[in-house]
């Protein structure tokens, strides 16, 4: 029986290097859901074998070394941070994008403790190295087939990303079994495995740079410099000192070439290349904005911090205008010092970094060889900088555990915990099954079927019916299920066919189940946008104004409140009010074109044509009016004969299209020309005369309607 718990132990642990290529595609977020339910599985097998091996046998009892203290602290902390953060659930659970939060710590110090008591009886360490490194040559190969062109880049675009979904987590990986694949080459003598590793290692560094995420570039480099030059300093070797000096000055002479040469053809035309070259104080002024934001939602709460998962809390209380150019809403501070400042506040970045440096010390002070001192520690320095730039993610989680519980396994014991042994019988057997299995449940099973349901919602006829049920479950899904609804609930509202009962009904529906996300999420500016937006497609435009008010509280620079509150007054008449909402978006970033023709078109639409032209004007010159809603607020004011001309011009400029000219003849329709109408629609058949049924059908309506 004991036998049996330890293969099925180490067989589970050996299943983790290959958690990359589980990618179903029956699941929302599919990149990241499947891979993150299979490891939580597989995890919880792990540890529930584990403490019922080392209840039966000592040798397995977990090692109580400095890493695991100040992990388990480090777990602990950001436990009571979670708890007492702006959204205990959030924190807790995370969402089916990031699948993080504590539930991911509590797992990965459980693979941790499982880890180290195992593989240090077992010495299966290397074997498990081997395994991820050939994994990573079948991720490779994947990749190359990506550069081939015979399996499609996921996130588009030119960047590798293998079965990650996204080049970033693949770099990281890579940066991780570059040095792998090093670290075992010192620790053999033979020459033809030497030279595996040495293939396997140059596998992972192309893959790496192909997939151009600087920071991992820069890790490996950084990391590769500091691993040279502690080998070096650890050996006093002078050909070890030559070949670190000689690392140093081929990477700083490669750096020079590059930048010196950013503007060159052999660099521009190369889309890795020439994003390594961007690297810059003014390219990266947005993630400085973004570090200031962190900083100085910090400042407000700097012991605990507001939870894992909240940081779009902070994004939009210190957001500032001129970033109206980026992504709407950042999740992350993109840098992890800032990133666990915000989730766990000082102490739970204390903790967290407390933790890698004691790793890094640890490293420096073993007795392993100068060489895999050297290699342990470059890997450490590359993975920090690396993270400087960006977040984690589950492989990089699992990795990085794992090389804790690799250098933990040869660190001094503090002291060893003392267990009783329990009697192999079947009744101990059962119970420890009846609780994995309920642990499996609870954990795994409502989000895993809320999440089926949400993606077979996205597919069908009747979503709301699906995205109904999948809220049964009362998963940690249903912000990002609710979030779904609402943007079924703008599509029904801007589809001309569904009468507007029907919309009106489907948005009430709606609005009741964001009320409630809004009450869960109460200090997420970006929650309550959805709330107020979907409230106004239901007509109930003195509580979406109400909302909006509130929701501007939390984020008063950001422009998208401002529309939607804008929305909302004109819908109740207070036009005034509207206009100012408006201008002081439009105001707060000049350069801001959606501002402009948002605020332009609206002065057009309430009879204040020369002051939405002139301000129209600025931003598009003559191509002021090529835009539906400016022409339809033409319309609205009464200017029917500009609103003709202008679509007549349009039409024209942009080369009297098929599409165009149905465009055109709605235009004639609606301010009652029906001859130029049909006029357009058949010179619509004669540009395309696959057209022509539906055509036919168009003038027969409009026939019909004379």
């Amino acid at each position: 029986m004991q036998k049996n718990i330890l293969y099925a132990i180490i067989a589970a642990l050996f299943i983790l290097p290959f958690i990359p290529f589980f990618v179903p595609s029956t699941f929302f977020f599919p990149f990241i859901v499947g891979k993150a339910f299979l490891f939580r599985v597989v995890v919880e097998v792990i540890v529930g074998a584990w403490i019922l091996l080392f209840l039966k046998d000592a040798r397995y009892a977990p090692r109580i070394t400095p890493i695991t203290i100040l992990f388990g602290v480090f777990v602990g902390v950001m436990l009571v941070a979670d708890l007492l953060g702006v959204n205990v659930s959030r924190s807790l659970w995370s969402n089916f994008e990031r699948m993080e939060g504590w539930v991911t710590l509590i797992h990965l110090f459980g693979l941790f403790l499982a880890l180290q008591s195992v593989f240090s009886v077992q010495k299966l360490w290397n074997r498990w190295i081997q395994t991820s490194l050939g994994a990573s040559v079948l991720i490779s190969l994947y990749g190359f087939l990506q550069v081939a062109g015979v399996l499609v880049i996921h996130q588009g675009g030119v960047r590798l990303d293998a079965t990650f979904g996204n080049a970033t987590y693949l770099a990281v990986y890579a940066l991780f079994h570059a040095f792998f694949a090093v670290l075992l080459f010192t620790k053999t003598r033979l020459m033809w495995l030497r030279s595996v590793y040495v293939g396997i290692a140059a596998l992972n560094t192309v893959i790496l740079y192909l997939t151009a995420t600087r920071g991992a570039i820069l890790g490996l480099g950084i990391g590769a410099l500091v691993a040279a030059g502690l080998y070096a300093v650890l050996t006093r070797n002078k050909k070890a000192v030559a070949s670190a000096v000689a690392v140093f000055v081929v990477l700083i002479s490669l750096s020079g070439i590059l930048v010196l040469n950013k503007d060159q053809q052999f660099v521009t035309s190369s889309p890795v290349l020439s994003r390594v070259a961007s690297i810059s104080l003014e390219a990266g002024k947005t993630r400085f904005a973004i570090w200031n934001i962190a900083w100085q939602g910090f400042l407000d709460r700097p012991v605990l911090g507001y939870g894992q998962g909240n940081f779009g809390v902070v994004f939009g209380k210190y957001y500032t205008p001129d970033l109206y150019n980026q992504e709407p809403w950042f999740d992350r501070a993109h840098n992890i010092f800032f990133d666990w400042l915000i989730a766990g506040g000082a102490v739970g970045a204390l903790t967290y970094f407390g933790l890698f440096f004691l790793t890094l010390y640890v490293v420096l002070r073993s007795k392993r060889s100068p060489a895999e001192r050297a290699i342990l520690a470059g890997l450490l320095i590359g993975y920090l900088i690396h993270n400087l730039f960006v977040f984690d993610n589950l492989m990089s989680y699992i990795l990085y555990t794992f090389v804790l519980a690799y250098v933990s396994s040869e660190s001094r014991e503090w002291w060893k915990l003392q267990f009783s042994t329990v009697s192999e019988s079947a009744t101990n057997s059962a119970i420890a099954l009846a609780v994995v299995a309920v642990v499996l449940y609870g954990v795994n099973v409502p989000a895993f079927a809320a999440n089926r349901e949400l993606l077979q919602g996205l597919q069908s006829k009747d979503p709301l019916a699906r995205f109904t049920k999948a809220l049964s479950y009362h998963s940690f899904g249903d912000q990002e299920i609710r979030e779904q609804m609402v943007q079924f609930a703008i599509r029904v509202s801007n589809n001309p066919q569904v009468p507007i009962t029907d919309k009106r009904k489907v948005a009430q529906q709606v609005a009741g189940e964001m009320a409630k996300q809004a009450a869960i999420s109460k200090f997420d500016p970006r929650v309550q946008l959805l709330y107020g937006s979907v409230l106004n497609l239901a007509g109930d435009n003195t509580k979406a104004k109400e909302v909006l008010n509130y929701a501007l509280t939390l984020a008063p620079e950001k422009q998208a409140l401002h529309f939607e509150r804008a929305n909302a007054e004109l819908a109740l008449g207070e036009n005034k009010q509207a206009l100012a909402d408006l201008q002081q978006a439009y105001n707060s970033a000049p350069g801001y074109t959606v501002a402009a023709r948002v605020y332009g078109t609206t002065l057009i639409r309430l009879g204040k044509k020369e002051a939405g032209e002139k301000i129209l004007r600025a931003h598009f010159g003559d191509s002021w009016f090529k835009d539906d809603a400016t022409l339809s607020a033409l319309f609205a004011a009464g200017a029917r004969d500009e609103f003709i001309k202008l679509w007549t011009r349009r039409v024209n400029e942009e080369g009297r299209t098929r599409d165009g000219l149905v465009q055109l003849a709605r235009a004639y329709f609606i301010v009652g020309d029906k001859g130029n109408a049909i006029n357009a629609i058949q010179e619509a058949i004669v540009k395309d005369p696959s057209f022509e049924a539906q055509g036919n059908m168009f003038i027969e309506s409009i026939k019909k309607s004379l």
